[in-house]
């Protein structure tokens, strides 16, 4: 909301001038990846058939909203593969 360029514009490492207003809140919708919680933004470039990576603290959220029920509308296939993030390696 604070910064009004094209979200291309932020690619790369604090290319994010302004944070938005707060608070921030995320709601998860993959089990395990911890996207919610984390600086690091993956946007999918469509024009370019790629992605681009912003890196910044501006988006790291003052409050996360973890609810099971979010990730109801997720395919079965992306559930699993975000969930392993969640699973201890041994």
């Amino acid at each position: 909301m604070g910064n009004p360029s094209n979200i291309r514009d932020y690619e790369g490492v604090d290319m994010i001038p302004n944070s938005g207003p707060p608070p921030l809140i995320c709601i998860s919708t993959t089990a395990g990846s911890s996207a919610d919680i984390s600086q690091f933004v993956i946007i999918t470039n469509t024009p370019k058939k790629g992605k681009i990576a912003i890196i910044s603290k501006m988006v790291i959220p003052d409050i996360a909203l973890i609810d099971p029920e979010a990730t109801i509308a997720t395919p079965p296939g992306a559930t699993a593969a975000t969930a392993m993030d969640a699973l201890p390696f041994l």
